[in-house]
C-alpha cells in the first residue's frame, strides 16, 4: 500500500494556505483514500471544490473535499499545524528533483550513486549510496526518510555491492555520482565541492525549524552585518554603477557576481582584477552572493575570496536562509501593534478568496501577504535557488491588479524577474541600485519596477501609523541614494583598492554620503551653486592665482593635502610644508585636527567671514578624495 499520508497532509496545509483561516480535519476513509473536511464553510463550496481539484491537489493523489463528517472511516489524521510548517519535512517532495535535491543537499556527506522510483501501484523509491557509507549513515538516512512519509509503498536504501540483479529497477539516470538536475538553476542542490555551499546547507536544515518559528533573526546571520551602511548590486546579467562611488558610500556591498565567462566582462568595465576584488573581500568592504548554481562561477575566485573571509561568499541556500528569516520578521512585524489582525484575516480571507469580486480577491491577497508568503516559502526556499522567490513575493499581489491594465504580460514579466534582486537587498537591508543598459538605441532598467515592489514591502514591515513616517523616510533614502550616487564620479583608472584605503582613512561612508546628501536635497541651480562655492574656496585655500584658476575648476577639487592640480605634478610629500603646525601636531592622532584648523583659517581669510564647522568639515573630507572622485 503506497503511503500518501505525508502528501495528503501537505495538500491540506497548501489548501488552508490559500484560504487562509479555512478550519479542516484530515479523514483516512479505504487504505489510499482520504477526504478534508472543511468546517463551518459558508461560501460556494463547489468553487471551493473546483478550485482545490484543479491548483491545489496533486493529480494521483486520492483526496476529496467534504462538508459532513464521514460516517465511517479508518482514521483521522493530525494535520500540519501552521505555526510549524517545516513538520519533519512531511510531504514535501513531490517531484524527482524535489527527492534528489532534498536528499543529497541534506546528507551531503553521503556519496550517492543513484535515486531511482519504480512507480506504480506498488511505487517504491530506491536509494543506491557508495560502499564507503558508515551504517549509522544510513540509520539516519532512513529514519529521515520515515518521517518524510513519501508516497511510496517501499523506502530501500542499499549500498552499491548490495544492488540485486532480480529488484524491478527503472533505468537510471544518475551519472558520476550526480543527479541529472544537478545543474539546474531553478534548484537548490549542495555542491560539495564547494565548502560555503555545504556550510550554508548544514545552516539551513539544522536552523530552518527555529527560522521559521521566529526564534532565528536576520541579525543572528554570520554575513548580515547590522548597523552598517549596506548597498546591494547585481550584475548578474546588467552593467551597474561604478563601484568606487560604492567603495567611497557604503560599509559594506552586497555583490551578486555575472556568472560563467561574463566574469571577465564585468571586470574589464570595472577595470578592476580578480585579486582587486579578493582583496575587498578580504578587507571586509564586499560580500559575495551566488544566487545561482555554485559551479557557474569562477571557481578560484570564490574560493580565494572564502578562503580569506570564509563568512563573505553566500550560497543560495545562504541567501534562501536571509529571505525566510525577513519572511518570518515580516509577518511578525505585521501582526505586532494590531494582534486582531491575524484573527479578523482569518476570518474574512475565504470568504474574500471564493467571491466573484475581481476586487475582493485583490484585497483578500493584499491584506493576507505577509502571512501566506511566510507559509509558501518554506517549500520553495527549502528545493529552489533564490531565482523562484518571486513564487510567493510581493509581486504576487500585484499580479490581479495587473489584469486591468495594458500591456498585462509584459509589466508582470517585469515584476517576476525582478522580484528576487529586491527581496534580496530589502532582507539585507541595503540599499538596490537598479541596473541600467543600453539596448537597441534605448534604456532598459528595473528603477521603476523596483521602486514599486520596495515600497509595498516596507509598507508591510513597518504596518502601525507611527511606523508610516518611517516607511516614507526609508522611500526617499533609497532615492536619494540612489540619485546622489550620480554626483559623484569617480576616475575609474585609479586602483580600487585605494578608493577602500580612502574610505576606511576618512569614514567616507558617513562623511562623503552625507555631503552628497545635502546636494541631492538641492534644486539643480542651488546644487551648481554650492559646487562652485566649493571650488573657490579650494582655489582660495590652495592660493591658486585667478589666471591659473581655470585649470582645476573642472576637478570638483584641488589634490590632496591642500596642493593644487598644476603641471608638472606637485610631490605630495610637501603637502603639509605651510601650515605651520609642530612635529607632534604632524602625528597621525592630530593630523586631522590641524588640517582642519588651517582649512577654517584659510576660509576666515580668503572670505572675510568665520566658517561654521559643516563648512570645514565637507572641505576637509572632499580634499582627501580629490584625486580619486569629483562631482558632476
Amino acid at each position: 500500500m503506497i503511503n500518501q499520508i505525508g502528501e495528503v497532509k501537505r495538500t491540506d496545509l497548501d489548501l488552508r494556505i490559500e484560504y487562509l483561516g479555512l478550519k479542516t480535519k484530515i479523514y483516512r476513509i479505504e487504505d489510499e483514500r482520504f477526504v478534508i473536511l472543511c468546517e463551518d464553510y459558508e461560501g460556494d463550496f463547489e468553487k471551493l471544490k473546483e478550485y482545490f481539484d484543479d491548483n491545489i491537489r496533486p493529480i494521483c493523489c486520492w483526496v476529496e473535499l467534504t462538508l459532513k463528517e464521514p460516517e465511517n472511516y479508518k482514521e483521522m489524521i493530525e494535520g500540519i499545524a501552521l505555526d510549524d510548517i517545516t513538520s519533519n519535512f512531511q510531504g514535501i517532495c513531490l517531484t524527482k528533483p524535489e527527492i534528489d535535491n532534498m536528499l543529497t543537499s541534506k546528507f551531503h556527506h553521503i556519496d550517492f550513486a543513484d535515486i531511482s522510483a519504480v512507480p506504480g501501484q506498488h511505487a517504491k523509491l530506491i536509494i543506491t549510496v557508495s560502499d564507503k557509507t558508515k551504517d549509522e549513515d544510513i540509520a539516519l538516512l532512513e529514519e529521515f526518510l520515515s518521517k518524510m512519509e513519501l508516497s511510496f509503498e517501499k523506502v530501500v536504501v542499499r549500498k552499491e555491492s548490495d544492488a540485486s540483479r532480480e529488484d524491478e529497477e527503472p533505468e537510471g539516470k544518475w551519472q558520476n555520482g550526480q543527479s541529472p538536475y544537478y545543474s539546474d538553476p531553478i534548484y537548490c542542490f549542495t555542491d560539495k565541492s564547494f565548502p560555503f555551499s555545504v556550510n550554508d546547507a548544514d545552516y539551513w536544515f539544522s536552523n530552518v525549524e527555529k527560522i521559521y518559528q521566529g526564534k532565528i533573526d536576520r541579525d543572528e546571520l554570520p554575513f548580515f552585518h547590522p548597523g552598517e551602511t549596506k548597498c546591494y548590486l547585481d550584475f548578474t546579467g546588467f552593467k551597474n554603477v561604478n563601484l568606487r562611488n560604492n567603495i567611497l558610500l557604503y560599509d559594506k556591498i552586497y555583490l551578486s557576481l555575472p556568472i560563467e565567462n561574463n566574469l571577465e566582462a564585468f571586470l574589464e568595465h570595472q577595470n578592476i582584477t580578480k585579486n582587486e576584488l579578493i582583496e575587498l573581500v578580504e578587507r571586509e568592504k564586499v560580500v559575495i552572493l551566488l544566487p545561482n548554481t555554485e559551479s557557474r562561477y569562477d571557481r578560484k575566485l570564490v574560493m580565494e575570496a572564502y578562503n580569506h573571509k570564509n563568512n563573505s561568499v553566500i550560497s543560495k541556500r545562504g541567501i534562501n536562509a536571509l529571505i525566510a528569516c525577513y519572511m518570518a520578521e515580516v509577518e511578525k512585524s505585521y501582526c505586532a501593534d494590531y494582534p486582531e489582525y491575524r484573527e479578523m484575516i482569518y476570518e474574512i480571507h475565504p470568504y474574500l478568496k471564493n467571491t466573484e469580486d475581481e476586487k475582493a480577491i485583490q484585497m483578500a491577497k493584499f491584506m493576507a501577504w505577509p502571512l501566506t508568503a511566510k507559509l509558501e516559502s518554506f517549500k520553495t526556499l527549502n528545493q529552489c535557488s533564490p531565482m523562484a522567490i518571486s513564487h510567493f513575493g510581493v509581486n504576487t499581489v500585484l499580479e490581479e491588479m495587473l489584469h486591468s491594465l495594458e500591456k498585462t504580460n509584459e509589466l508582470s514579466f517585469e515584476f517576476v524577474v525582478n522580484s528576487g534582486s529586491i527581496h534580496i537587498a530589502t532582507a539585507l537591508q541595503a540599499t538596490y541600485f537598479p541596473f541600467n543598459e543600453e539596448r537597441e538605441g534605448g534604456k532598459y532598467s528595473d528603477s521603476g519596477v523596483s521602486i514599486i515592489l520596495a515600497s509595498l514591502l516596507n509598507s508591510y514591515y513597518y504596518s502601525s501609523p507611527e511606523d508610516m513616517e518611517q516607511i516614507k523616510k526609508v522611500s526617499q533614502i533609497s532615492r536619494r541614494e540612489n540619485n546622489y550616487i550620480n554626483l559623484l564620479n569617480c576616475d575609474n583608472t585609479v586602483s580600487i583598492t585605494r578608493f577602500a584605503d580612502k574610505a576606511k582613512t576618512y569614514n567616507t561612508a558617513t562623511e562623503l554620503a552625507g555631503i552628497l546628501a545635502k546636494l541631492e536635497r538641492m534644486d539643480e541651480k542651488e546644487r551648481r551653486e554650492r559646487i562652485s562655492g566649493y571650488n573657490s574656496l579650494l582655489c582660495d585655500i590652495a592660493e591658486i592665482p585667478d589666471k591659473e584658476r581655470w585649470k582645476c575648476l573642472k576637478y570638483f577639487l584641488g589634490a590632496a593635502g591642500l596642493i593644487p592640480i598644476l603641471p608638472p605634478p606637485i610631490s605630495m610629500g610637501v603637502a603639509l610644508a605651510d601650515l605651520g603646525v609642530t612635529a607632534l601636531d604632524k602625528a597621525l592622532s592630530k593630523r586631522k585636527e590641524a588640517e582642519k584648523k588651517q582649512i577654517a583659517y584659510k576660509i576666515n581669510k580668503a572670505t572675510k567671514e568665520k566658517p561654521d564647522k559643516e563648512l570645514v568639515d565637507d572641505v576637509y573630507i572632499l580634499d582627501k578624495i580629490a584625486r580619486i572622485a569629483k562631482l558632476q
